[in-house]
């Protein structure tokens, strides 16, 4: 409500401003007739329509359309100009038809004030708005829709006396050897991590991991498939060149939750 405010009076002062500058008598009250305050609302009423126009198309355009290098940004600034010139334009000649009665606007100030100031306006405001959302839009990291991307989680490992600290999304395999909690990346690189197993289980995302048995957690990135076994078990298939001889057998229990998990479908 207060921008509202703000901007309805910046928009009558800019109006009341620059249609004095056309007319010196708009700045002597005495002087004032009906034509004078008609032409400062006229004036006062574009400004206002143009500006909120002006920033709705802006709006739009960057939500439907994936705006993310300056060119694109300038070709909408254009079209977007464009449409609000034409706007202005329009409200102009109906302006000067209706409430003056005019034949040919050469009889009216639409060639020498009208126009050239609607071009200057619509040119400073692209500049505006072109700096607003090249800063906003483009040098952020935010999506077209404006909605910002949860932090990426991540876990605290160390080889020796170096510590890391790996996204969830890197994380292949955690194990446990020797009473130890081992974690293989992605990037088939592994580290030793002070949580346990039932602690990583409660952090990490469901849909992207799975506890396999005591001894095992698992990333969906790595899994290709599975085999059966006997007792309806099931032995869960990786990519070769991470760690051999893990323990990657699922119970009879647990394999109905992995299969759902494996397929999306839990």
């Amino acid at each position: 409500m207060k921008n509202i405010v703000i901007t309805i009076c910046i928009t009558f002062f800019l109006s009341f401003l620059l249609q004095g500058i056309n007319d010196h008598n708009v700045f002597i009250v005495s002087n004032w007739r009906q034509n004078n305050i008609a032409n400062i609302l006229q004036l006062w009423f574009i400004f206002l329509t143009t500006y909120y126009l002006f920033s709705f198309i802006v709006e739009i355009g960057s939500q439907k359309l994936i705006i993310d290098t300056p060119q694109k940004l300038r070709w909408l600034l254009v079209i977007t100009q464009v449409i609000t010139f034409l706007w202005v334009v329009l409200v102009d000649v109906l302006y000067y038809i209706l409430y003056y009665k005019i034949n040919y606007l050469s009889e009216t100030t639409f060639y020498e004030f009208d126009i050239p100031l609607a071009i200057a306006i619509l040119t400073i405001g692209s500049v505006y708005f072109y700096q607003k959302k090249h800063f906003k839009t483009i040098n952020t990291d935010k999506p077209a829709n404006g909605v910002e991307p949860p932090p990426q989680k991540s876990l605290e490992a160390f080889k020796g006396s170096k510590s890391v600290f790996i996204s969830h999304a890197d994380i292949g395999i955690i194990h446990l050897s020797d009473k130890i909690v081992w974690v293989t990346t992605t990037q088939n690189q592994t580290f030793q991590t002070n949580f346990s197993l039932a602690e990583l289980t409660d952090e990490l995302s469901s849909s992207d991991f799975f506890r396999v048995n005591r001894q095992v957690i698992i990333s969906r990135k790595i899994v290709q498939g599975y085999d059966r076994l006997e007792y309806q078990k099931l032995v869960v298939l990786i990519d070769e060149q991470f760690l051999s001889g893990l323990n990657l057998v699922v119970s009879k229990y647990n394999a109905p939750h992995f299969k759902k998990w494996l397929t999306n479908s839990e």
